[in-house]
């Protein structure tokens, strides 16, 4: 199985230094390749297209054996096209370049991301962040406050590199793949060929010598793969200096044994924003010539002078992942103690603010009022979206003063909405959140008065950033990691939430293969694809083994996949969602509608899966349950 697979494959890169070989042959697996599409067909951007004008659907909609055997000889006969530059905006006004590979080139991305990433976790510095399973901003932000509370480093250098994924050097990074262990040398040159295939743009084909393209699935973790050393480097400096386990008790005697010859200092970085925290300037300004150096004739990367800055937190606030960190006296009199705080970069905050701002102007008394309030649900998501980004952080304060400013913006333009430009009262305008009909998760208890809009008979409110509450960021703990049992127990308590049980498969392969003949043959409906045959398995995962009408377990033998609404459109018909695990015998009885048998439980579910069969009946059930 793939995961068990995965696990070795990280529990040995982790204990030694033993090298991988036949990655090739892992990434053409069956599982593997399943596993990678399926990953792709769950992210939003399965719809964007490359230069060959071709989605994911496009693939889908093949039968099993054809996809394989195209996906299989393009990894034998790799030439990965160009790919596709767009530009998207970023928060300083400027635009940042995307590329977007062909579709089979993203398959081919993720197929390697599959395969490399439990060999790179292993080999990884603990407190890197970024692009990582698991791990967020959160976690980073949480170590950042908790190393200058507890060890009382008060000085920070705040790294930047110049236009760093687009000056990452290839022969140094596949010289460190290398290094990690990876001896596969057609793994090494398929990451190579990735990585070389230029860029489409205006029609002109730009070769691509340094850098890794943003937007490509595997680049987030080669960039992390190419500063991985310059962690351990600085790591070695006290966190993980080699002194340390020269003891029997690491952890404890071990930092205590090189305390007495050595300052402390310790890196933080999510993917190429990094902090390092120190003691003192002398040390920090020593830091800080060291990783120059470095990252310049090592790494051949180079650091902004501008906005690399060594920073006191006492005096000043040092800018790391959105958020403004400083260190000041403790409110409480009895102690003379600091405490270190986070709060939202204010620039970036205001920057965003005005954003949505700009969104509440585009509501107008031209529009209808559905269309109006489709503009209003738009702006709360963007609201929601910004106060859970920021509600870790001692930003109450700051989000009140964010709403009064917004309101500002809300209140001239319901005066033009529902006034005709005259001013009134801003009570006319306004009522209690808990009156208003949308985000009863935000508004049902709260009695502050919001702007709101009325279509149909239903009030939709202006939500308010001071509606989230805040909490501390969580935080990481060491040693966790998806690739254990341990790791996976942890991650399931916390997310409170279980990982699917590995099953194995569980249809037969006479089943499939007479499947694929009748494909091939059409003999059988378009609908069983290569989709099919993928979900059917998460399907079956989903529902626990067991038939979804008369709960009893599920065999090779007597196990079908039923399509709950057939007359779906083929790109929707064989989402997980609309298949059901069920039995041979109550499979029948779905489709025949005759001699259902069982027990009320069994009959009512077997009922309903008939009602769906249709269209017609289906959005009259639909419409009865939404009127009841």
């Amino acid at each position: 199985m793939l995961n068990r697979t995965l696990e070795k494959m990280y529990v040995k890169s982790k204990d030694g230094n033993e090298p991988f070989y036949n990655l090739i042959e892992l990434m053409k697996n069956r599982e593997t390749i399943i596993t990678a599409i399926h990953n792709i067909k769950s992210n939003k951007g399965s719809n964007t297209k490359g230069i060959d004008n071709k989605d994911i659907y496009n693939y889908l909609q093949l039968p099993e054996q054809t996809l394989l055997n195209i996906i299989r000889s393009y990894i034998d006969n790799y030439h990965p096209k160009p790919v596709r530059r767009v530009y998207i905006p970023k928060a300083n006004g400027k635009k940042r370049p995307l590329g977007i590979p062909t579709m089979l080139d993203r398959i081919i991305q993720e197929l390697a991301r599959v395969v490399l990433e439990p060999i790179a976790e292993g080999k990884f510095y603990e407190y890197s962040f970024g692009f990582r399973p698991n791990r967020s901003i959160e976690h980073a932000q949480r170590e950042v406050l908790d190393r200058v509370q507890r060890s009382k480093m008060y000085i920070a250098i705040e790294g930047d590199i110049r236009g760093y994924f687009d000056n990452i050097d290839h022969n140094k990074l596949l010289k460190i793949m290398w290094s990690l262990g990876i001896r596969d040398k057609r793994f090494l040159m398929l990451i190579k060929k990735m990585l070389k295939a230029g860029v489409m743009e205006n029609n002109m084909q730009i070769d691509n010598h340094l850098g890794t393209p943003q937007g490509g699935i595997i680049s987030p973790l080669l960039a992390n793969i190419y500063l991985n050393n310059f962690d351990w480097m600085i790591a070695r400096k006290f966190q993980e200096h080699p002194a340390r386990y020269e003891v029997a008790n690491p952890y404890r005697d071990g930092l205590r044994r090189v305390y007495k010859r050595h300052k402390k200092c310790q890196i933080i970085r999510y993917a190429d924003d990094w902090i390092i925290l120190c003691e003192d300037m002398n040390q920090a300004e020593s830091l800080l010539r060291i990783s120059r150096n470095y990252l310049k004739h090592v790494l051949k990367l180079e650091l902004s002078e501008e906005k690399t800055i060594i920073t006191d937190l006492r005096k000043n606030r040092v800018k790391f992942l959105g958020f403004e960190f400083f260190v000041e006296k403790n409110h409480n009199k009895k102690t003379k103690s600091l405490s270190c705080h986070s709060i939202p970069d204010i620039e970036r905050l205001k920057n965003k603010v005005r954003q949505v701002a700009k969104e509440i102007r585009k509501i107008h008394n031209l529009r209808q009022p559905r269309e109006n309030v489709a503009v209003l649900e738009k702006v709360n998501s963007m609201i929601v979206g910004i106060a859970d980004f920021y509600k870790t952080s001692s930003a109450a304060h700051i989000m009140k003063r964010q709403d009064q400013k917004l309101y500002q913006a809300a209140y001239k333009k319901w005066c033009k909405l529902q006034s005709g430009g005259q001013k009134r009262r801003w009570e006319y305008y306004v009522i209690p959140a808990k009156e208003t009909d949308n985000r009863p998760n935000r508004h049902q208890r709260r009695n502050d008065r919001i702007f709101y809009l009325e279509a149909d008979e239903v009030k939709i409110g202006l939500t308010k950033f001071s509606f989230t509450e805040a909490r501390i960021p969580q935080r990481w703990k060491t040693g966790i990691s998806c690739f254990t049992e341990e790791g996976r127990k942890f991650l399931e308590t916390k997310r409170q939430k279980k990982f699917l049980l590995e099953r194995d498969v569980i249809y037969s392969q006479e089943t499939l293969w007479s499947r694929i003949y009748e494909l091939k043959h059409e003999r059988l409906h378009p609908r069983y694809n290569f989709e099919y045959i993928m979900n059917r398995e998460y399907a079956y995962n989903r529902d626990k083994g067991k038939c979804r009408c008369c709960d009893t377990f599920l065999y090779p033998w007597n196990i079908h996949c039923h399509h709950i609404k057939p007359w779906l459109p083929l790109y929707e018909v064989n989402i997980v969602s609309n298949l059901a695990t069920v039995c041979q015998s109550c499979h029948l009885m779905i489709h025949k509608k005759k001699n259902v048998e069982g027990s009320p439980k069994t009959i009512k579910k077997i009922e309903k899966f008939q009602s769906q069969l249709i269209k017609e009946t289906a959005d009259y059930t639909a419409t009865m349950n939404v009127s009841s």
